[in-house]
């Protein structure tokens, strides 16, 4: 689970250029032609005035060439090649901050060291809110409403405070839709694994987000799994266009009214969930009963919320949004390194099995599954969601150590290349299931903090760093352990096809080829564990 930023931020999609075919051409009907030119001439207009420019004398990776008055040029570099030129300007320049423009304006990239640290907490930043949350179907997306800060408070307190509690429940979840998911087949079959541990995360996860009733509610499921791409897809079409015309752009798009019908549909799904528990509440009351529990993310966010300003739906809708893309793109690197690197089945699942026999299914067993947490930590090294994390906006001009003076409005991130430091990791492109784990050998017990999978730190972005790092990441790495143990133990696979699959870079994110393939089968014998 990342944070509802850095999910949206790094949220990437393979389809985003195919989307646009749903968006309506304006030549398909001859327009008069002086409409034509007035909206030619506000569009001239509100691109010159509303993109932004450079607020440093930075070196600029993507600059804006002198007759590209779209800046469509612009975008396009930062698109498709973000990522190559964010590597030849760490390799260039390592230790120093750089500017790319983007397609919301210009960003300032600083290197992990020293400002991973020196950032981290600052009191001037907020998360970055680049949102199109004042348009409606983007409600989930707010920074500053009650309902994030209700939210944010239930994951850092509740959610985090109850994993004990979660881990048999998670547990049966994840059974049962493995089951539906990949049945008993013992045979091989083919399946593009993306899009399967997305219906297995959003499974699962809603389990203990909405209940057990609503987990499997497919109309439910549907939305959750749709909703971070239709959002993501949505913004993409907006961000086309000039900031001042967005507004407009939003009420006849296709995408942006499919985004609304999710919103919609959302809140007829939830709020009669929360109108009958709150009448079996009363009920309860009145007949001198004690009222009846329910442990799950709804109850907690309407404990924690003043009716007044409380939206459960939206909560519901933002939490999924923030957990379901980026756990199951986790979860699938995972499984695409177990592919890549067979000798390590053996190894984890006697690991597996050994402390389930000992720990049952306990927050103290996953805690002892060393080398599973390393390689989980491994592959997240190698394959983050995005090439830059910590995105922050200035809300207080600010100076850095270095005398770079950021203004108030500006934006930043961090760069994640420090994750590939030949100086700080020993062959790093490597992979390495044992990396994390020696890590924590050579620490030792009450030291080996740094190495553990939920840990952030300037040389390990995978979850951000500093106050606003994923609050989520507790559960969210229980439940990868969890679904990962379920599917060593009942499952082989391996890669469909001799070719490699490789991440897809779309701006800052970084995703798993949604169309990557493997070959799947069920296990046989004994496996290990009860369920």
């Amino acid at each position: 689970m990342a944070t509802t930023n850095d999910s949206y931020s790094n949220q990437s999609s393979w389809g985003a250029l195919e989307s646009l075919q749903a968006f309506p051409s304006p030549l398909e009907k001859p327009v008069p032609y002086f409409i034509t030119a007035f909206l030619l001439f506000v569009f001239y207009f509100s691109v010159q005035q509303s993109e932004q420019t450079p607020h440093t004398d930075l070196p600029i990776l993507n600059p804006r060439h002198k007759w590209d008055f779209t800046w469509l040029k612009v975008k396009w570099d930062f698109v498709f090649h973000a990522r190559r030129l964010v590597e030849e300007r760490t390799k260039a320049s390592p230790n120093e901050p750089y500017q790319l423009l983007t397609d919301t304006g210009d960003v300032t990239i600083l290197p992990a060291v020293p400002f991973a640290n020196e950032i981290r907490n600052h009191e001037d930043l907020s998360l970055d809110r680049n949102f199109h949350a004042y348009l409606p179907g983007f409600e989930p997306l707010k920074e500053a409403n009650p309902q994030k800060e209700v939210l944010k408070h239930v994951i850092r307190t509740r959610l985090t405070q109850f994993l004990s509690k979660l881990t048999a429940p998670v547990s049966d979840e994840t059974t049962r839709s493995l089951n539906d998911t990949f049945g008993e087949e013992e045979d091989w079959q083919t399946v593009a694994i993306k899009v399967k541990m997305l219906e297995v995360v959003a499974r699962v996860s809603t389990r203990v987000f909405g209940g057990e009733k609503l987990c499997r509610n497919p109309a439910w499921l549907k939305i959750t799994s749709e909703y971070a791409r239709t959002s993501f897809l949505a913004s993409e079409i907006l961000r086309i266009f000039p900031k001042p015309l967005r507004s407009a752009i939003h009420y006849i798009s296709p995408l942006s009214r499919n985004l609304q019908a999710q919103v919609k549909e959302a809140r007829e799904i939830i709020n009669p969930i929360v109108e009958e528990r709150r009448r079996e509440k009363k009920a309860a009351l009145d007949r001198g009963e004690e009222e009846p529990e329910y442990n799950d993310c709804i109850e907690w966010c309407e404990e924690s919320s003043d009716d007044a300003i409380s939206d459960p739906a939206m909560m519901q809708l933002g939490l999924s949004f923030a957990a379901l893309h980026s756990t199951s793109d986790l979860i699938t690197q995972v499984m695409l390194d177990l592919a890549r690197y067979p000798d390590y089945f053996e190894p984890l699942r006697k690991e597996i099995t050994d402390v389930i026999r000992t720990d049952g299914w306990s927050r103290m067993g996953l805690y002892k599954m060393r080398l599973l947490d390393s390689f989980c930590k491994e592959t997240q090294r190698l394959h983050p969601i995005g090439i830059v994390s910590m995105h922050r906006e200035v809300t207080k001009t600010m100076t850095l150590s270095n005398g770079l003076e950021l203004p108030e409005g500006s934006r930043i991130a961090v760069s994640c290349q420090r994750m590939h430091d030949p100086s700080v990791y020993l062959d790093p492109s490597r992979f390495d299931g044992h990396r994390y784990l020696r890590m924590r050998e050579s620490l030792g017990a009450g030291n080996d903090g740094a190495a553990h999978f939920v840990s952030t730190s300037p040389e390990h972005l995978g979850f951000g760093h500093g106050q606003h790092a994923c609050p989520g990441r507790f559960f969210a790495a229980n439940e990868v352990k969890i679904i990962l143990c379920h599917l060593l133990l009942k499952y082989d696979w391996r890669l469909a096809a001799e070719v490699q699959p490789k991440p897809i870079n779309f701006g800052f994110a970084l995703e798993v080829d949604p169309k990557a393939s493997i070959e799947i089968r069920r296990r046989t014998g004994d496996l290990g564990l009860k369920a």
